[in-house]
């Protein structure tokens, strides 16, 4: 195979699977699958206790 030829491959191998990986994960996203409700769990769990620990002094466990 050529070289120019491997090269066409690989760009229109990009540039199709690229952007329909995308489409594939927004579609997941859209009807809630099971792995993205879980992730987006796990996300919200992670924030609440950055903020928790942001907001709330180590020693009186006040808000500042």
């Amino acid at each position: 195979m050529k070289n120019e030829t491997k090269k066409m491959i690989a760009y229109w191998v990009t540039t199709i699977f690229g952007p329909v990986s995308f489409v594939i994960g927004d579609f997941l996203f859209i009807t809630h699958g099971e792995h993205q409700v879980e992730q987006l769990n796990h996300k919200e769990q992670i924030v609440n206790t950055i903020c928790r620990q942001l907001l709330c002094s180590k020693t009186s466990g006040e808000i500042r």
